[in-house]
This record gives C-alpha cells, sequence and structure tokens, in this order.
C-alpha cells in the first residue's frame, strides 16, 4: 500500500537514504523538511505556540547536550527553551536571562559540584546551539562531545 499524499512514513531503507541527504543539507532546508511533516510547524507542547526559531528550541538544546538521539527529533516533543525550566535554569549566560525554578527540582538541590558540572553541560549545549542555527553544520554534527576525563 502507497503513503497518501501529505503522510509521512519512513522505512528502514528509505531511513537511511533520508540520513544521507540530511548529511549534507543547509540548516534552512534541514527545517523545512523537518517542519514539512505537519503543516503547521513544531508546536511548543507545554504553551501551545509555535517554536519559531531553533535558537530557541528546547529539543534541539537536548540533542545537542545528548539528551535526545538525532533519529528521535521528528518524533519527540518540542518546547521552548524556557517552558522547560528546569533545564533552562543551568543555562548561564550573559546572553541568556536567567531562569529560577524553586522546590525539589531547584538546581540549588544538587551538589555544588554536580551543579556545576550540569551548568557547564548545559550553557555550552546553549552556545552551541546559537552557533549551528546559521551555519553549514550538517545535523549530525551538532551533539557535543563529553571528555572522558569527567
Amino acid at each position: 500500500m502507497a503513503p497518501q499524499a501529505g503522510s509521512v512514513r519512513c522505512l528502514p531503507f528509505e531511513f537511511a537514504i533520508l540520513l544521507v541527504v540530511l548529511r549534507f543539507l543547509s540548516e534552512s532546508k534541514l527545517v523545512f523538511l523537518l517542519m514539512a511533516k505537519c503543516d503547521q510547524g513544531y508546536i511548543c507542547d507545554v504553551c501551545g505556540s509555535p517554536v519559531e526559531d531553533m535558537a530557541d528550541s528546547d529539543l534541539y538544546l537536548r540533542y545537542i547536550a545528548g539528551q535526545v538521539a538525532w533519529n528521535a527529533l521528528n518524533s519527540t516533543s518540542e518546547r521552548h527553551i524556557r517552558c522547560n525550566p528546569v533545564e533552562a535554569q543551568f543555562i548561564v549566560d550573559a546572553d541568556f536571562e536567567a531562569v529560577e525554578v524553586e522546590g525539589d527540582f531547584a538546581k540549588q538541590m544538587l551538589s555544588p559540584d554536580d551543579r556545576r558540572e550540569q551548568e557547564e553541560w548545559i550553557t555550552q549545549a546553549w552556545r552551541r546551539l546559537q552557533e549551528v542555527v546559521n551555519s553549514d553544520i550538517p545535523i549530525i554534527d551538532y551533539p557535543l562531545k563529553r571528555s572522558t576525563n569527567r
């Protein structure tokens, strides 16, 4: 049975070809292809507004930080970075307005070493996200590499 117009169906072989194609696409073409799955683009599952700018994407932030696999980008919920305050609180950069979280998930609940490590990692991922937004870096090369000396 052939897929109907507008439907998205990836078979294993097609998926492998898609990976090769994505490797060589510019970012603007890639965002268009990924958003083609849905007429309205990516909608924040917290506030319901479109995530219009990849620089504000919690999904891509988590992908860069190694929390989401590349092959899950098209099927994982999206939200604005600020709509995920538990993660956003770890971004410490003059260009990002600090996010405060209270209660059990506040970063102050972590040990100083764990808090510092998480702040460094998520801030580094956020800076990488800002870097890749208007670049020709292939999506497969977005994620940061963790040092084995941790």
